[in-house]
């Protein structure tokens, strides 16, 4: 189950020419989950596994933001101020795995390869602040802007994880505990010279400190070229470093750190062909940066899927370019059909891929960059109301929107075996469809549906093919009540409705678009559940009428 507390609280002044804001957010959420998993390893040994896992986490954030009109010529100053705190704690994750010899009479026995108890806490600041000018003028009598702008963000974590494993107390251990039930297997009286002993095995990498240092300025004009055409182009230059400090299994302390500097431009040209329809077309350059988890060379181990995850503080960043061309045309208020054509290019694009000594029995999984990668490919966009089919209340505070996205993908890769292939967790089609109602009483209600194609999961290795995960069809609905004179809403969502099993499988058939149930082996599939959201919220309004 998941309980969760949220709280906003946002504050305005305005005098003459000036604004001051400043906006407060906490969420807070507790999670107490547990994972049942039965199955067998090689066709010739039957597991039973249990695990309990409870995390707290908790966000707190912070801006304090100023908007200022300057002289009289509508010159713009803005500036802001961030913090942010993030925790998680996981007090105390249990598993426990049980076996037998498959086929078997007797009787299922305690492994002590994967029976532990893990400890961690996670703590993260950020903080940062920008500030911009936004100065607007005249090139042959068309109106244009010129926007210049700083900004410093930084982010410290600190992250620490203990391991103890159970396993026997020594020579006069009993060895007929091995088959009690998981229930009284480690109750007091089992703990002990005939019994178990709890032993660390914390590794040196387990904790480690991560920082990140941005900082970045930018210069934007915005330029009405002719009556028809506007032009909104740029560039943004960014300095970063990134640094993970962690204890290697030698002990040595250790300290990767990496800075990059790069020029981002980019455009937008805007052709109205008619009052209602626009062609564009676009180009830029963006970068892609590592999280510090997947910088952090410390093992976690993901007990839903039951495999190793390494980080790799090797990491590069991402650079990527891409072009867009769009038609897009807005027939009425609330309605609107674009079709685009997009083209993107990465360079070292991050992935996770089957770490080279990983087995069928016992996976393990880091990060990569690839060598290079593109995606192409187009999508379509349709919002309309329904209030063509009869103009009656319901249909006219009705919109259907619908959206699909096909994209080709090919990756360039060093890894035998794996060269060519579809970018990692890049689908080759999205589908996204539903209802939208919202009515003058306060009545509103929200019908989505929407699937992924199969995608790669996880990059395999000469071993072990690519891990897919199967698309599935997911349909969502949320009904809200607005009371209270607009000031409170009642609001029921219900998600996932078809509740249709998340399915990951090995590629062993020749086809790698589609999943084949006779050549293709499902490593896990589990049902999530439908959830079912009950809320209430109340806006607080401060604000004075004098």
């Amino acid at each position: 189950y998941n309980v969760a507390l949220g709280a906003l609280a946002n504050f305005s002044y305005v005098k003459g020419k000036n604004k001051l804001s400043f906006k407060n957010l906490f969420n807070q959420s507790f999670e107490d989950s547990y994972i049942d998993r039965s199955g067998y390893i090689n066709q010739n040994t039957d597991i039973r596994f249990n695990s309990s896992e409870l995390n707290e986490k908790s966000l707190l954030s912070s801006q304090l933001e100023g908007e200022h009109q300057l002289g009289s010529k509508n010159w713009k100053f803005d500036w802001n101020l961030n913090y942010a705190l993030t925790t998680r704690d996981q007090p105390d994750l249990r598993s426990i795995i049980y076996s037998k010899v498959q086929g078997s009479n007797e009787p299922f026995s305690m492994g002590d390869d994967v029976t532990r108890r893990f400890f961690s806490d996670l703590t993260e600041n950020n903080y940062g602040g920008g500030a911009s000018l936004s100065i607007p003028f005249q090139v042959l009598e068309k109106k244009s802007n010129l926007k210049v702008g700083v900004m410093k963000q930084m982010r410290d974590r600190d992250f620490n994880s203990r391991t103890f494993l159970y396993g026997p107390a020594g020579s006069e251990f009993n060895a007929g505990k091995l088959i009690l039930p998981k229930e009284v297997i480690f109750n007091s009286e089992n703990i002990g010279t005939d019994g178990f002993v709890l032993d660390e095995i914390t590794n040196n990498p387990d904790s480690y400190e991560g920082t990140t240092d941005l900082n970045a300025g930018y210069l934007m004009l915005d330029n009405n070229l002719a009556e028809k055409f506007r032009l909104v182009w740029g560039v943004r230059v960014e300095d970063y470093t990134q640094s993970i400090k962690s204890l290697n299994n030698s002990g040595v302390r250790t300290n990767f750190e990496k800075s990059f500097f790069d020029v981002l431009p980019s455009f937008n040209l805007t052709y109205a062909l008619t009052p209602k329809s626009n062609f564009r077309l676009s180009g830029s350059r963006t970068v892609s940066r590592p999280e510090l988890r997947e910088l952090a060379p410390f093992v976690f181990i993901n007990q839903e899927e039951n495999v190793q995850i390494a980080g790799n503080p090797n990491l590069v960043r991402s650079q990527n370019t891409n072009a867009d061309i769009r038609f897009e045309t807005y027939p009425s208020a609330g309605e609107a059909f674009t079709f685009s054509l997009f083209y993107k290019n990465f360079d070292k694009p991050i992935e996770q891929i089957t770490d080279g000594s990983a087995t069928p029995d016992n996976l393990k999984f880091n990060y990569n960059n690839a060598d290079r990668a593109y995606s192409y490919g187009f999508e379509i966009d349709l919002r309309k109301k329904l209030s063509f089919i009869s103009d009656v209340p319901l249909l006219n505070n009705t919109t259907a929107f619908a959206n699909f996205t096909y994209i080709k993908s090919q990756v360039e890769s060093s890894l035998a075996g794996f060269q060519k292939r579809a970018l990692q967790g890049l689908s080759p089609y999205l589908i996204n469809a539903g209802l939208q109602y919202t009515s003058a009483t306060g009545v509103s209600f929200n019908a989505l549906y929407n699937r992924i194609g199969d995608r790669i999961a996880k990059v395999g290795n000469p071993n072990i093919p690519n891990m897919y995960e199967r698309g599935r069809d997911v349909f969502d609905l949320q009904l809200s009540k607005r009371v209270l004179k607009n000031q409170g809403e009642f609001k029921l969502s219900v998600s996932d409705i078809f509740n249709q099993s998340v399915v990951s499988y090995f590629n062993y058939g020749p086809n790698d678009k589609v999943y084949n149930r006779q050549d293709d082996v499902v490593y896990y599939g589990y049902k999530g559940g439908t959830n079912f959201t009950l809320g209430f919220s109340y806006n607080i309004n401060l604000k004075s009428n004098k």
